[in-house]
């Protein structure tokens, strides 16, 4: 089936290592009906990070690319690695990319590898959303992100949606 430019897109998943970029992306491909399967990191079942150093490590060492169909558009989901020491590769692979998901984790706020992606997309002039992950656990705390993005991002963060609850008790 032959897909025109103006049905693709390109996301670039971003973040500081460890803020669940990954299983982000797994749960799209899955949720998304591209995998039959909702792959993890931390079992080593990830579709994502399949080389043997990353599933050891469970960290994303090299960017890894997926997609799934939305409505008549093809999505390719670019999932980066937050590591400090395989940033490089993360700005090279923001050059193909259309926009950028920031994902940053709830209970750890935005932290220096966080600023280095946002800086890449700055200087790509990428358009950006920021995902706020892991407000299930213990010390998220939605609000704090929000501000915290708005001061040290320099952005006016504007809540799309807003959780329900608090920790292990959000629906």
């Amino acid at each position: 089936m032959e897909k025109r430019a103006e049905q693709l897109r390109n996301v670039a998943f971003i973040a500081h290592g460890g803020s669940g970029k990954t299983s982000l992306a797994e749960a799209i491909l899955f949720n998304g009906k591209a995998t039959t399967r909702l792959g993890k990191v931390d079992d080593g079942t990830s579709n994502l990070d399949f080389e043997p150093e990353e599933i050891k490590r469970k960290i994303t060492i090299n960017t890894s690319f997926h997609h799934c169909n939305w409505k008549k558009h093809t999505i390719n989901l670019i999932d980066t690695p937050g590591d400090d020491n395989f940033l490089s590769d993360t700005r090279l692979s923001m050059q193909a990319a259309d926009g950028v998901v920031l994902v940053i984790d709830a209970t750890d706020g935005v932290k220096v590898g966080t600023e280095k992606v946002w800086k890449f997309a700055d200087e790509l002039q990428l358009p950006r959303i920021i995902f706020i992950n892991k407000l299930d656990k213990e010390r998220s705390d939605f609000f704090k992100i929000v501000e915290e993005s708005s001061r040290i991002l320099d952005v006016k963060a504007t809540p799309v949606f807003l959780p329900i609850g608090a920790e292990e008790n959000r629906q």
